[in-house]
Parts: C-alpha cells; structure tokens; sequence
C-alpha cells in the first residue's frame, strides 16, 4: 500500500481534518485571547492533581500500619534515617519519573484505542487501565516507602525494585487486552494494509513471545541476579585473558585486572540478543528437530561471541586510555551483534527452510504427477 491509497482511506482523512481544525482553534486563540501558552500549563497542572491522588490514597495505608513515613508533596518523609535512604536516594527523590509507567501506558493506550473493536471495550478497558495504573503507582510507593526499608536490613540476594509490582500490574492488563482481543488486532492489521494470513496457533505464539520479550525484559531480567552465569562468564574470561599475560581478580561481577576492570552488568548477559535469535528462527520454522539444533547451536555461538567480547574488552581497558577504548568497542559490538543476528536468521532462511520448502513442493509435484 503506497501513501496515496493510505491518505484516501476515510479514517485517515477524519485524524487529518480533526487535528488540522484543532491545530486552527489553538492558534487562532492563542494569538487572540491567551497571552501564555495555555496547554501545557493546564497539562502540568492535571499531572500534579493527578499525582496527590495516589500520594493521598498511599498516606492512609502508611498511617494505618505505622510504618514510619509519610509523603508530602512528592517527597519522602521518614521518621528513621538509615542506609536506605542514601541507597534509594535516586528512586526516592524522582518516584514520579519511575512510577508513572509512561512507557507502559502509552504502549497500552495506544494497543487499545488502535485496535478497531467496539468503543464499549475500549472504554471498558480505558477505566480499569486508569484503575490498574493508580494501583501500580500506590504499591511502589507502598515498596519504597515500607517494604524496601525493611527488606534492605537484611541484605537480600536480589535488587527489590520499586517498579516490580507495578509493572507486573501494568503487564497482565496488555496480556489480558492482547489475548481477549487476537482477533480484532489481527483484523486492525489487515485493515492498515499489511496483507497477512496467521493460523490461530501461531498468532498466539507471536503474542506468546512478545509477552515473553517483555516479561524478560521488566521482571526476569531486573529481579535475579545470575549470579553463577556471571561467575561462569567472568571465570572463562580470565582463564584465556591468563595466556595472553592479563592476569585478574574476580570480585562479584567485576574481573578486577592490574590497570583496568572488565565490570559484567545485566546488559552483558546476551539474554535479549539471544532471545531476538531464537524467535526469529522459531516463527519460521519448518521441522522441529531440525529448527531447535540451529537454535542451540546459534545460541552457542552467540554465547562465545560474546565471551569473546568479553575477552577483547579486559585486554583492551589494561592499556592506555584503556576506558574510553573499551566503552566505545563495546557500541561497536552491539551494533555488530544485532547484524550478525540478521546474517544468522538469512542463512537459517535461504540455507534451511528454503532448501526444505523447496523439497517439499517437488515431492508434491512428483506425488501429483504419479496420480
């Protein structure tokens, strides 16, 4: 479908006229009745008011349990100054930033309002959507300003975000519209232009994985720690950094060397590049058996390049200017990487699944030409 035929459609030309005639009465009374701008501080003003709702609504709950702090315009009042405080101070300090779910939000909103179903429904599900986000929103709070304190004294083995539930909230509210909606989100797509046929089961294996990605991404991914994957990464690192004279120490997740350290975040796991490839290779597959060797095996060599990389990076941050070097090679790598993963899935595509389809048709073709 070309811009002409996406411009004639009828829905197109209501969005254009509603926001060309909107676009016309802001200007018109911007220049003849409002001296200020009048939007976005009416806009900033709703968010604030928006805000002491679920402030008010969280002060009760801390008042009824006692737990020693209050929040009085935006900001945290704790009875008991400890460590907490200084641990948090960034979730603490800009509780509004994390606890909003922008992200989230605008990723439900526009799912919804996007799919063409009945208004009913989205209204329904605009409401508890509104309902769901307050509700996020008090149990952060609830975390920050009770729960974290009291899980910090004991030093627990994962990382408490404040987000956790919230985003857990904000996750089964898009699973439940995604998979009580497949239909209507399948029609919205034809509709838009994009011609595409999905039997049921692999449409629920696109929402499948999708949920999946996020899933990975806001709770497995942030909670756990990976602790024996990072000491595996780290200790394989070392063992050949060692026969290339870079000899180090493994502390926690940091491979601590003579003039540098190689420090091993959650983003160096390779958990989303990996699920990236696997996903584009099981969405196509063909034969089961054959689909989950290329998996494994592409998973290896994923997993060696990036021990690889790990390698590179310790080598290269032992020598001069050895950080800057490092940081910049490491941009490099995530860009190459996601290039190599495309390479792999084309020869998965023309090697493997195309060399199987065409098989396929020709004992077809001999089956009709026996009949």
């Amino acid at each position: 479908m070309n811009l002409n035929e996406i411009l004639r459609k009828k829905a197109v030309k209501y969005i254009i006229f509603i926001t060309g005639f909107l676009s016309i009465i802001y200007i018109v009374l911007r220049l003849t009745v409002f001296e200020t701008d009048p939007v976005v501080p009416l806009l900033s003003r709703i968010y604030r008011y928006y805000l002491y709702l679920p402030e008010n609504l969280t002060n009760l709950i801390f008042r009824a349990g006692k737990g020693g702090v209050l929040i009085r315009d935006h900001t945290f009042i704790f009875e008991i100054q400890t460590g907490y405080q200084d641990a948090y101070a960034e979730f603490l300090s800009n509780w509004p930033r994390y606890l909003l779910y922008r992200t989230w939000s605008l990723l439900i909103l526009v799912i919804i309002w996007g799919t063409i179903t009945s208004t009913r429904k989205k209204l329904i599900f605009s409401m508890v959507f509104i309902l769901a986000h307050i509700i996020a929103v008090i149990s952060g709070l609830y975390l920050l300003g009770v729960t974290g304190p009291a899980v910090y004294e004991f030093k627990p083995k994962f990382f408490l975000s404040p987000t956790l539930i919230g985003t857990l909230i904000m996750y089964i509210l898009l699973a439940t519209w995604l998979l009580t909606s497949k239909d209507e989100i399948l029609f919205t797509i034809q509709k838009s232009g994009i011609k595409i046929k999905l039997a049921d089961r692999k449409m629920y294996e696109i929402l499948g994985l999708f949920l999946f990605f996020l899933a990975l991404r806001s709770f497995i991914i942030p909670f756990f720690e990976f602790k024996p994957y990072v000491n595996f990464l780290l200790e394989t690192t070392r063992s050949i950094t060692v026969r290339f004279g870079q000899d180090g120490i493994i502390s926690g997740d940091q491979l601590i060397g003579e003039n540098g350290t190689l420090a091993v975040s959650k983003h160096c796991l390779g958990f989303m590049s990996m699920f990236l490839f696997a996903s584009m290779v099981y969405l196509t597959r063909i034969s089961n058996k054959q689909t989950w060797i290329y998996i494994i095996t592409g998973l290896i060599f994923l997993l060696i390049l990036n021990i690889t990389r790990l390698i590179l990076l310790f080598i290269m941050v032992q020598g001069e200017d050895g950080v800057a070097r490092a940081t910049y090679h490491h941009e490099i790598y995530n860009m190459v990487i996601y290039v190599i993963i495309f390479v792999m899935w084309i020869v998965w595509f023309e090697f493997f699944l195309r060399k199987r389809m065409k098989k396929g048709k020709d004992l077809k073709e001999t089956g009709e030409k026996l009949d």
